[in-house]
């Protein structure tokens, strides 16, 4: 009985999560189907919203472009007003006829070529060739033989200039029949035909003028065309051409050819050469009423909703066809279904993965937290041991150091009285020479290491005095001055603005700041061959900016910026650098010391400041035991300044 009551909650929640979860997966799978079927029904309104608003452009279109024959009619009254009754001859037709023809075809955007022709076979004409950027005149002045020339024109004022030639055989001369036949019409004629180039499809508007002659102005195709090009077709495809037929804008339609003949449109299958094939269909799209003509063509097993119609631009008639696919938004939807269902499944897959690898990762990590744990125990207390070895080793040493700095002093007096008896340049005084300057250089040695176990307790204090800094500047370059000079090395001081010469009295620790010159001035020496070295002072007002940006260890610049202000500690954070920065009585200066020495590697810039380092690729023959740069790090770092 005890273990049917244990068990018998395991046994009712069970079922009961598995019918949620499936109760749950069923209302997830109704709820996705009506949302698809929503969602279809969205997708075919958005289609036909989007076709409609694709007719509107496109008629919009057809509407912006009509006002193009205007122009046409305008010149032609002005010139009839100008005329008024005069008998045309070739000199009127170049003095009064030709400017006005200039002044629309260089005015009027689009228009490439404007014509006068005369009943009598006159003509005067200009075109524009845009392959060769120039315009031309064209004209005959004479009714018989129609003789035609062309020479160029001045695209500024209109003057003709250069060589006239007469038009060989492969120029359009056809032109004038169309021309010459104008003159005779009571209405406004437009066509869409080649231009005096032969190459560029212009819309042509021609008007009668006085029963006299004709005035026609020609619009590039080019323009229509480009004005349609951008148009958004939501996946159709469009078809432009003339009512017999000369297409505009051509369809890519796939594995079908449309072809539009007297205002009817033709759907021409092709085969797998690129051929015409065979015809599928043939529809009107002239219709009185202006409606859209519909029908469904179904090319190589995929069904195309085809729509027609008609529209006039600048008074020529042309024909266009938009083919959507049919089939398209229900291949949408059922993708769109299965989509969905698919990404159920794996969301369900996703969520049973996704809380196993929780459970396990969790698991591993509780794992992993307590093994480090317990390591990190034991590397604490590791650590603990080294330090108080460490502090052991460094007490004992310094203790001894300073025993053996006793012994080494009273050597140094020995010898300084041996000295005093010994004769003058005798073999015996040399010795006795080098064995002081040996003693010194372990001395020297032995109160770096002590000055270095003193900083490192922390016991080092900072004794604040008025000083000179120009004069300990003076003193430290006149120290090492012989020293480059026996090196060939100069020494220079450069103080850039004299600044500090202003403010040459300081309070600071003048022992430290001369200790951390002379380590600074000493390596240089040390490791230049030849060349100079250069001890520069800057004084400028205390940034922020700046001491953030000098505090970092890793810089490569050896620079010493020395912030010379009272405090009885070290800045440990900004906000115990903001009193500095808003003392007007607080200076900063900046001590740069420059050498033409061999460098430091890159890879080894960042260990010149630890103790006992030297970088062997510079350090070729020179002394010392690499303590120098770390002691004035460490003595920078208990003062207000920063060493990089």
């Amino acid at each position: 009985m005890i273990m049917t009551i244990g068990f018998c909650p395991n046994i009712i929640i069970r079922p009961l999560v598995f019918l949620i979860i499936l109760g749950l997966s069923v209302f997830l799978i109704i709820k996705l189907c009506s949302l698809t079927n929503q969602l279809e029904s969205n997708l075919i309104y958005k289609l036909n919203d989007d076709r409609s608003k694709t007719f509107k452009e496109i008629q919009d279109c057809a509407d912006l472009l009509k006002p193009l024959n205007s122009s046409t009619s305008s010149l032609a009254r002005a010139l009839s007003s100008s005329l008024n009754g005069t008998e045309i001859t070739f000199s009127i037709v170049e003095t009064k006829v030709a400017s006005p023809l200039f002044l629309l075809l260089s005015t009027i955007p689009y228009v490439s070529q404007v014509a006068y022709t005369g009943s009598d076979g006159l003509l005067f004409s200009y075109y524009v060739d845009e392959d060769q950027d120039q315009t031309f005149a064209v004209f005959s002045n004479a009714s018989s033989p129609l003789v035609y020339y062309s020479q160029p024109v001045n695209r500024d004022n209109g003057k003709m200039f250069g060589q006239a030639i007469v038009l060989n055989s492969s120029f359009p001369i056809d032109e004038a029949n169309w021309i010459q036949n104008a003159s005779d019409i009571s209405m406004p004629y437009s066509s869409l035909e080649k231009g005096w180039n032969n190459r560029d499809l212009l819309f042509q508007n021609t008007i009668a003028m006085d029963g006299r002659g004709a005035i026609s102005v020609g619009y590039r195709a080019q323009m229509v065309i480009d004005n349609f090009l951008p148009l958004d077709l939501h996946g159709g495809y469009f078809h432009l051409a003339s009512f017999d037929g000369t297409e505009l804008v051509g369809t890519k339609l796939p594995g079908a050819q449309i072809v539009v003949d007297n205002g009817s449109i033709s759907i021409r299958q092709i085969n797998s050469h690129g051929n015409e094939d065979k015809l599928i269909t043939k529809h009107s799209c002239d219709r009185d009423d202006d409606d859209l003509r519909q029908f469904t063509v179904k090319i190589k097993g995929l069904k195309y909703k085809f729509y027609c119609s008609t529209f006039q631009i600048s008074g020529v008639k042309l024909v266009y066809s938009l083919a959507f696919p049919s089939d398209g938004m229900e291949s949408v939807a059922r993708n769109i279904s299965k989509l969905s269902v698919a990404l159920l499944v794996l969301m369900l897959v996703i969520i049973v993965v996704t809380l196993s690898v929780s459970i396990i990762l969790i698991l591993r990590a509780a794992r992993r937290e307590m093994f480090l744990c317990a390591a990190l125990i034991k590397q604490m207390e590791s650590t603990q041991q080294a330090e108080r070895k460490s502090m052991n080793k460094s007490i004992a040493f310094a203790s001894a150091s300073h025993d053996v700095r006793g012994s080494l002093a009273a050597i140094t007096g020995l010898i300084d009285l041996s000295l005093e008896d010994a004769k003058p340049n005798s073999e015996l005084a040399f010795n006795l020479t080098q064995i002081s300057t040996c003693a010194t250089d372990v001395l020297g040695m032995l109160n770096s290491v002590l000055d270095t176990s003193k900083i490192e307790a922390g016991k080092m204090q900072l004794e604040e005095e008025e000083f000179d800094l120009a004069q300990v500047l003076e003193e430290v370059v006149d120290m090492y001055h012989p020293l480059g000079s026996k090196k060939g090395v100069d020494v220079i001081v450069d103080l850039c603005d004299f600044s500090v010469l202003k403010f040459n009295l300081v309070k600071g620790d003048r022992g430290k700041f001369k200790q951390i010159l002379c380590n600074l001035l000493s390596n240089a020496i040390k490791f230049t061959s030849e060349g100079h070295i250069v001890v520069r002072t800057i004084v400028k007002k205390p940034s922020k900016e700046n001491a953030i940006i000098a505090s970092n260890p890793s810089s490569v610049l050896s620079c010493l910026t020395k912030l010379c202000y009272k405090t009885n500690g070290t800045l440990s954070s900004l906000d115990e650098l903001h009193p500095v920065q808003q003392d007007p009585n607080c200076m900063e200066f900046v001590f740069e010391v420059e050498d033409t020495g061999t460098g430091i590697p890159k890879d080894r810039q960042k260990s010149v400041f630890e103790n006992f380092v030297q970088v062997k690729e510079t350090a070729f023959g020179q002394e010392g035991c690499g303590l120098g740069l770390g002691i004035v790090q460490s003595l920078v770092r208990n003062s207000v300044a920063f060493l990089s």
